[in-house]
Formats: structure tokens, C-alpha cells, sequence
């Protein structure tokens, strides 16, 4: 999970046909929050539809600034405790 969001982990999401616009509202509004409280984060987008999910590691992390901490890096780097690279295949 943590190397979705930090872009080490490039995958291909289907897409979902016809959004809903009151999805697509509360997707960008949510990625553009999350943009603002961790600029350096590489795949907010992600994070946004994941929260809106209801996903636990990703609003943990939030709450303890975990994605403060996620960045676009080397796939050698350590990862941020709690967030293992197996849970990155979820």
C-alpha cells in the first residue's frame, strides 16, 4: 500500500465508467486536500479513493502523518513502520 502512494508502484486501476459526479466532486476535492497537507506525496488521487473506501492503514496513516513521510523514492528505502510492502499488493 505505501508504495501505491508514494509511486514506487505504478499499477494499471480500471477505470471507472461514468463516474458519478458526486464521486468525481469528492474525489477532487479530496485530492486537492490531501495535495495541500502532503505536497510531496506522488499519488494522491489514490489515497483520496482509498480513504473514501473507508481504507483503515490509509486513514491510520493519515492520523499519525505516516503520508507526510511517503514520497516517490528508491524501492530500497525503508518503508514507514506500519505500512509493510506486502500490504502495497492489496
Amino acid at each position: 500500500m505505501s508504495d501505491v502512494a508514494a509511486g514506487r508502484f505504478v499499477c494499471k486501476p480500471r477505470r471507472i465508467q461514468n463516474e458519478p459526479p458526486e464521486l468525481k466532486r469528492a474525489v477532487g476535492e479530496l485530492t486537492a486536500r490531501i495535495e495541500e497537507a502532503f505536497p510531496a506525496l506522488p499519488n494522491a488521487r489514490w489515497v483520496a479513493l482509498r480513504l473514501l473506501d473507508g481504507d483503515e492503514h490509509i486513514i491510520q496513516a493519515m492520523r499519525q502523518g505516516e503520508l507526510g513521510e511517503l514520497r516517490a523514492a528508491r524501492p530500497d528505502e525503508a518503508t514507514p513502520a506500519g505500512l509493510s510492502r506486502a500490504e502495497g499488493a492489496r
